[in-house]
């Protein structure tokens, strides 16, 4: 089953993007009812990486990769 849980209004519609593409597997779209801000996607990276399974919307301030 893939469950996807999107954090802003922009994730969910990828998220029916990447529902919509499935032709074998269940899918579960887990949504809040909470009023939740939607993130600045100019500052952060775009939702499209929701596709992925997971990705980093910023590096933290000061951080280095090991």
């Amino acid at each position: 089953m893939v469950v996807l849980r999107p954090a802003d209004a922009n994730e969910v519609r990828e998220s029916y993007k990447v529902i919509f593409g499935l032709t074998e597997e269940p899918a579960c779209l887990v949504l809040s009812r909470q009023k939740l801000p939607i993130f600045d996607r100019a500052r952060y990276a775009p939702a499209a990486g929701l596709a992925r399974g997971a990705y980093v919307m910023a590096d933290a301030e000061n951080a280095s990769r090991r």
